[in-house]
């Protein structure tokens, strides 16, 4: 199809010829459709800024000039095939997009409908654009959005329809959620793999950017604009006459014309990795490599962490990554999206990078690293020390006597290194003992070695001997590097510091707060004086927080990891790993002040966090879990509670081995939320695995099993089987013993004993009992456990006074229960039930029906009107109608909570109240059929 004279070709070169006022002239005496389209092709020929072709010659820019102007685009409102436009998303050098939808089959679908800025007039054109078409339609993968249809209108407009993404860009989604480093890595492998599906499909984007990355509010990447792409067919020119990119992420052949292969999308890849990095892109400026564009001044979650934990978590490994994918030369890029994609997981395994130069010492290095698991104690002992090392050789940058020490510990650990090599060639792995009795006998013998790089060892080793155990010996190291220290070190080195604070941790390890705490404080003063290492300063507290909270002073500890959490977010940012740990420990200072429900989102932060940087089938993965569900526990949310312990420990399950302590507390918790909430056969089940556990993992003398046994009596008690939780409860006491740090579980076990006395009608024998629980609940000070027990010794003391009962026990019962009345745990109802009946004693039926009402209301989160526990406060509550002369009302509850049945008899407290309202009915008891 010809156009009309002058040809569009003669137009161009006739302004190409033209420059500044004349060629504005020239321009605006064409017609609107025609001026339009110069406009655009003069563009594409001058700028260097938009998505458009760069240095390519003007013979290939005026290539489609035969072609008639476009018609008008269409506009919101407008039907387009069967689409109907809704409104306008966004216009780039090739194309338009809408937001658009049919109806279809009865059913609206929404999409983006991108018209492409290229008409299709001839029958050649519209047969290429339906097999480029095709193609894509074939294109399936999670990660690209999926291409519905495509068409052309009447007027020869080409349309494609694609999945339409609500998301937003890569860089601002990992801004918006301020991920960490490995958080942005595992998406950005989300991004490579499905490019590199595209890529053997054999479909090239050539506009890889962040625009065209999205990321859902869920998590899931898309990636758009595969509509572009050009089929890679041996037959076909690998060219388009207008090719369409973005400069900031485009390859140089892009820019030259040449050759568009899939290393053209590597390239990309690289840039954006680059910027998802640092918020930079890395071809601007003089300095190429991401850690080297880390800006100082990043708005907040742009970068991964702060800037110089940014810096150095880019420097090696990422770099050279980056570096490797923008090479000048496509050959020597990654050959594929795929084969980046693997050298990222490389640098997340801990294993060597493709991208790093060859070096035996970097592929030993990360040998030793990713094995941690897999050559047992003696890796954790190489990896420690080559993460010294490394530590080391990256502040030898800094100053040349810093390069002596880097290389003298080096060479000291290259010699270690040699028989440990040799170990594992031989296939045996030496034991951690004899490497570190092997590395500080050469350090005693090294004359050379200098006193920083020798007290820098030696805590080494005394942190290495105490992570398996020796507790004695590594005190031995750490004094020896502390003396040290104070002979050959100023004193706020910071090596200085951690002998100190290494010194202070294992006295307070060992119970010996007075000199952990002189130790500490001394590091602390240091620390502050110092002003330069938040990350040291937080170890310290975290010590002191620990002897605080033994002592009792549980608002002064957690003042310290409140101020311990700040200083780990500022040195780490708030995701990283040590990050983690400052949440857990502000989690436990929470949980002492009886702050459960910030305590449980404390410990939340803390599972997230841990998700980041470790399997979710590991021990510390599923610990955050458990420790976040047992303290939604305490805060009263027992359902919940229940999902997340069962999920940790059916991840425990699966770990192989000797179970550990926090198998053995986590099955308890969930035996013992599900006797909380009455469900007795997934009790039996979990009780009985709970049981199993506790008894493989620690014997059956230990004060864990002993705890095991404890949940186990109060299932019993639930079932009514009252003897046999007498015998099993104790079992539990004859474990405890009379040891001090034991005190607290006894208590808990003395309140079932004095619930079971008060159910058989041993009356002394269950106030005794309440009392000593009572004296010893001050590690559950404030929590709905203090206030069941509070309720129990009240009643016992009513029924059996004693010179030890508190006079005032009534008043501290019903102050509990003022200040905490929202408190849903299904234990509060045993308190507000105790309650009820002490005001009834006193002659007040309704105070005590408002009493049980208001707990009703409370604990009805919680429970079901079929639990056993709910039903005996409604009993009681008949109870006060009753006495207040409300027949009907009473028989209407008593009706309606009762039940038929025997076994509503089996719960003992519901049997009591049974009991007690057919001895203290004063109103005429119709049976329940008749009432019914």
């Amino acid at each position: 199809m010809q156009t009309d004279t002058p040809s569009l070709r003669s137009l161009f070169d006739s302004a190409c010829d033209l420059s500044g006022e004349a060629r504005a002239q020239f321009l605006s005496g064409l017609e609107g459709a025609q001026r339009a389209y110069i406009e655009r092709l003069l563009a594409a020929a001058d700028t260097d800024t938009g998505a458009v072709a760069l240095n390519v010659d003007a013979a290939s820019l005026v290539g489609a000039l035969d072609e008639p102007p476009l018609p008008a685009m269409p506009a919101s409102g407008q039907q387009v095939g069967p689409w109907q436009l809704i409104a306008l998303i966004g216009e780039g050098g090739s194309s338009t997009v809408f937001r658009a939808a049919r109806e279809h089959a009865g059913v609206r679908q929404e999409a983006a409908l991108k018209l492409l800025r290229r008409g299709l007039y001839t029958a050649e054109a519209q047969r290429q654009f339906r097999r480029e078409r095709q193609v894509l339609a074939q294109l399936s993968h999670p990660d690209i959005a999926s291409l519905i249809e495509g068409g052309v209108t009447g007027n020869g407009l080409a349309y494609i329809v694609l999945e339409f993404v609500d998301g937003v860009s890569i860089t601002q989604y990992a801004r918006n959620h301020t991920l960490d480093l490995r958080a942005r890595l595992r998406l950005f492998l989300r991004v490579c793999r499905a490019v590199d599906a595209a890529h053997r499909a054999l479909i090239v984007h050539r506009d890889l950017k962040p625009s065209n990355v999205l990321v859902t509010g869920e998590g899931h990447v898309k990636l758009l604009d595969f509509g572009i792409a050009k089929l890679l067919d041996a037959d076909d020119d690998t060219q388009t006459r207008l090719p369409a990119f973005t400069p900031a992420y485009a390859a140089p052949e892009q820019r030259t014309g040449a050759l568009i292969t899939t290393a053209t999308d590597v390239y990309a890849l690289g840039i954006l990795l680059g910027e998802l990095m640092t918020g930079q892109r890395l071809n601007t400026g003089s300095n190429h490599t991401p850690s080297g564009q880390v800006d100082e001044h990043s708005e907040p979650g742009v970068l991964p962490a702060t800037p110089r934990v940014t810096r150095k978590l880019l420097r090696g490994d990422l770099d050279n990554i980056v570096l490797k994918a923008i090479a000048e030369e496509p050959e020597r890029r990654y050959a594929s999206a795929g084969a980046m994609a693997d050298d990222i997981e490389r640098l997340l395994d801990g294993r060597p990078v493709i991208a790093h130069p060859p070096s035996r010492w970097y592929r030993a290095r990360k040998f030793v690293k990713r094995h941690r698991g897999g050559v047992a104690i003696s890796a954790l002992f190489l990896i420690a020390i080559f993460s010294a090392l490394a530590l080391a050789l990256w502040e030898a940058n800094v100053a040349r006597h810093e390069a002596l020490r880097a290389n003298a510990v080096r060479d000291f650990v290259e010699r270690i290194f040699e028989p440990v090599r040799e170990g594992f060639a031989e296939g045996k792995t030496p034991a951690i003992r004899d490497l570190v009795a092997a590395g500080v006998g050469r350090l005693h013998a090294d004359a050379e070695m200098g006193p920083h790089e020798r007290v820098d060892l030696t805590l080494m080793f005394a942190k290495l001997t105490d992570s398996v155990g020796e507790g004695a010996r590594a005190a031995e190291l750490v004094a020896e590097a502390e003396q040290l220290a104070i002979a050959s070190l100023p004193v706020l080195d910071p090596l200085a510091i951690s002998t100190l604070t290494k010194h202070g941790a294992l006295a307070v390890r060992a119970g010996d707060y007075t000199t952990g705490e002189r130790v500490l404080r001394d590091a602390e003063r240091r620390l502050r004086d110092a002003g330069n290492d938040p990350a040291a300063l937080a170890d310290v507290l975290d010590n002191l927080a620990v002897i605080e909270f033994d002592r009792d002073h549980a608002q002064a500890s957690l003042k310290l990891e409140e101020e311990a959490l700040e200083l780990r977010i500022r040195a780490y940012g708030p995701d990283a790993r040590e990050t983690a740990t400052g949440y857990n420990n502000l989690g436990y200072g929470l949980e002492g002040v009886n702050r459960f429900d910030e305590a449980a989102e404390a410990y939340r932060r803390t599972y997230e966090i841990d998700l980041k940087y470790r399997e979710p089938e590991s021990y510390t993965v599923l610990s955050d879990l458990g420790n976040w569900g047992s303290t939604l526990e305490r805060a009263g949310h027992v359902r919940r509670a229940r999902e997340l312990l069962a999920q940790a420990l059916a991840g425990m399950e699966k770990i192989q081995g000797k179970p550990r302590k926090i198998k053995i507390i986590t099955a308890g918790k969930l035996c013992g939320v599900d006797v909380a909430l009455h469900d007795m056969a997934a009790a039996e089940r979990d009780c009985a695995r709970m049981l199993e556990i506790g008894s493989d993992a620690s014997g059956q003398g230990d004060s864990r099993y002993a705890d095991v046994v404890r949940q186990e009596a109060s299932r019993l008690f639930a079932l009514g089987r009252v003897a046999e939780a007498r015998a099993a409860t104790q079992r539990a006491l004859d474990i405890y013993g009379d040891a001090k740090e034991n005190q607290s579980r006894r208590a808990l076990m003395l309140r079932t004993r004095a619930q079971i006395a008060w159910i058989e009608g041993n009356i002394e024998a269950a106030r005794d009992d309440i009392l000593a629980a009572r004296a010893h609940m001050t590690g559950y000070a404030g929590s709905s456990q203090e206030f069941e027990t509070n309720g129990i010794a009240a009643l016992a003391c009513a029924a059996a006074s004693a010179p030890s009962c508190p006079a005032d026990i009534d008043s501290i019962l019903a102050d509990n229960l003022e200040h905490n009345a929202a408190d849903p745990h299904p234990r509060m109802l045993l308190a507000w039930i105790a309650l009820a009946r002490r005001q009834l004693d006193n002659g007040d039926p309704a105070r005590a029906r408002q009493t049980l009402e208001r707990g009703i209301e409370s604990t009805r989160v919680e429970l079901d009107d079929a639990h056993p526990l709910l039903r005996t406060a409604q009993v009681w509550r008949a109870i006060t109608l009753d006495a207040d002369g409300k027949c009907a009302e009473a028989a209407q509850v008593r009706a309606q909570f009762l039940g038929s049945s025997t076994e509503d008899d089996a719960f003992p407290w519901l049997g009591e109240a049974n009991a007690q309202l057919a001895r203290l009915a004063k109103c005429p008891m119709p049976a329940l059929a008749e009432i019914r």
